[in-house]
């Protein structure tokens, strides 16, 4: 494989394959089976194995021996140390962000939050989780401390896909939206304190964790089986 080929198709394929996971498409146990995915995305073997051993590395996929590559079912274990990953990091992104925060930073999350009020007025699940999603990218990317940026996004990620098929209740948004524009006000204000702005974040995310592991324990049992057919 040509090093160019590495660089642009197998990222490619990649984030074609993560993004199928992540909006339900491929669901949680579900095999991938390579026949498939080459006629689908119209690639040879080679860069798409390359891609499902990226997507492995991620966490996002596991490969079983002799019988193929499943979009990972991860336990209650797993997510719970996650999320305690997750709170420790993003509460500092949240402090480093406001140390760092510009007008034009700013003018980001603003719009994004601007999204989220938007979407729960209508009623939309999705665009609100999407929203919810772009407002900590930009978030986070605010911190400009890329190592930063790249740990919490594949922690985001991991449980990201867990959450399109969560039905939340409009109580479960509202609160999200509440705690955000109260994060936003906070942020808005160079002279805040750092330790009421971590621990707003720290409780938000506590909370949006707790329901998902909820939810991953009423419903693990309904997951697919692995599908070990050729």
């Amino acid at each position: 494989m040509s090093l160019l080929l590495t660089n642009t198709l197998v990222p490619q394929l990649a984030g074609l394959i993560e993004n199928m996971i992540l909006d339900g498409t491929f669901k949680v146990g579900s095999r991938l089976k390579e026949a498939d995915l080459e006629e689908k995305f119209g690639t040879s073997r080679t860069p798409l194995r390359e891609a499902l051993r990226l997507l492995e590395s991620q966490g996002l996929i596991e490969t079983i021996p002799r019988k193929g590559s499943f979009v990972k079912k991860i336990d209650i274990r797993e997510i719970s140390d996650i999320s305690e990953i997750r709170i420790t990091l993003e509460t500092l992104a949240v402090k480093l962000a406001h140390q760092r925060m510009t007008s034009a930073g700013l003018k980001k999350l603003k719009k994004e939050l601007e999204g989220m009020e938007e979407a729960l007025q209508a009623q939309n699940a999705k665009d609100f989780m999407e929203k919810h999603e772009k407002y900590h990218s930009t978030l986070i990317s605010l911190t400009g401390n890329s190592w930063l940026e790249k740990e919490l996004y594949n922690l985001r990620k991991i449980m990201q896909w867990h959450r399109f098929y969560y039905q939340y209740h409009a109580a479960n948004f509202e609160y999200s939206l509440k705690s955000h524009q109260e994060q936003f006000k906070l942020l808005s204000d160079p002279d805040s304190d750092d330790e009421i702005l971590c621990r707003i974040d720290a409780e938000t995310t506590r909370r949006g964790c707790e329901l998902l592991l909820e939810h991953i324990k009423k419903t693990e049992q309904s997951l697919p089986e692995k599908d070990c057919s050729g």
